[in-house]
């Protein structure tokens, strides 16, 4: 029995030409931009509860604007902000990448949570009688049932 020799030990159904560049070597794998989430896994939301405390319960401004703020540190830009328009309280709050500043900005922890009950609804203002507060400690995204409350008063 006849057998022809083959120049490879590699068979390319079709042809006698030189394999695809593809069939060289595999591609290598697909890995994220570092700081970055991967889409398949997208960060989840910080969710939880916001009250007044009790001695600031009757200097609730009608009309006000609540500002639900994430930051990765304890100053600087924020990374995400909620903003809630006459809230009525305990409020129950979900702030997540969809209220990311930048859409290019990872939400990614540790992060920083406060609220500031505005007077003007102009987050880049602290007026007399804005009421402000924030959880004690930094959080991870998908951190749940979080409980803080707005004890200060500018």
């Amino acid at each position: 029995m006849y057998r022809a020799k083959s120049r490879s030990s590699r068979i390319y159904h079709g042809s006698s030409r030189r394999p695809p560049s593809s069939a060289k070597r595999p591609s290598p794998p697909c890995r994220p931009h570092p700081g970055r989430q991967l889409e398949e896994f997208p960060p989840q939301p910080i969710q939880g509860t916001i009250e007044v405390a009790p001695e600031l319960a009757d200097r609730i401004p009608e009309g006000a604007t609540l500002f639900v703020i994430v930051r990765a540190g304890e100053t600087g830009p924020p990374t995400a902000v909620k903003k809630v328009e006459s809230p009525s309280f305990p409020f129950q709050f979900s702030v997540g990448p969809e209220d990311r500043m930048s859409q290019a900005q990872p939400f990614q922890g540790p992060l920083r949570l406060t609220a500031r009950l505005d007077t003007d609804g102009n987050a880049g203002t602290r007026s007399p009688g804005d009421l402000q507060g924030g959880y004690p400690d930094p959080v991870d995204p998908g951190a749940k049932s979080l409980e803080f409350s707005l004890d200060e008063l500018l």
